[in-house]
């Protein structure tokens, strides 16, 4: 498991999860870098320039209280990612919820075209990861997920890509997931 620490002058990250993330290099994140974050996510994030980078959830107070201190603004964000993913949640979504689905994703830069095409390209990897690992969440499946299921976690290794793929994947998703805008 990946751990975070906050000091004065930024956040280290230690074992972080995904090589292909900005702060791989360094393992740090300057309180200069961080554009916002959101304690309420889950996992809890951290937004910097075209990158979320995640903090273990017991870290949360923490992340809540440096970020403060920092003056760091908290902002929610549309999860385009929880959005795109509705339909390999353990959930029956009417024709109604799915069309409203595609207006907030439409308000979010994400055409139903392209929201059709990411779904075709992720789907059998995380029908694997949620259905047929039995993980069966019913509630939210997130960037996250989608970046476990895609390094092989409860989908199996045939969905696990290889270092070149999962960082043009990363990019990809981090790409469409900051498009997501402020919640009021």
């Amino acid at each position: 498991m990946w751990s975070v620490d906050f000091s004065e002058t930024g956040i280290a990250f230690s074992q972080y999860p995904y090589p292909a993330a900005s702060l791989a290099a360094t393992a740090t994140v300057a309180w200069s870098q961080v554009v916002s974050v959101d304690s309420t996510a889950t996992p809890p994030e951290i937004r910097v320039v075209g990158e979320i980078l995640f903090v273990p959830a017991p870290m949360r107070e923490a992340l809540v209280e440096w970020s403060v201190r920092h003056s760091v603004a908290h902002l929610r964000h549309i999860d385009v990612w929880a959005l795109l993913l509705e339909p390999f949640l353990d959930t029956e979504f009417n024709d109604d919820d799915a069309d409203r689905t595609l207006r907030v994703l439409e308000a979010n830069g994400v055409t139903n075209a392209e929201a059709a095409q990411v779904r075709t390209e992720v789907g059998e990897c995380m029908r694997r990861y949620n259905l047929e690992s039995g993980l069966w969440d019913w509630c939210h499946l997130g960037l996250l997920d989608l970046l476990e299921a895609h390094r092989g976690v409860l989908a199996g290794e045939s969905c696990r890509l290889d270092d070149d793929a999962f960082r043009r994947f990363y990019r990809r998703a981090m790409e469409l997931a900051l498009r997501g805008k402020p919640l009021g």
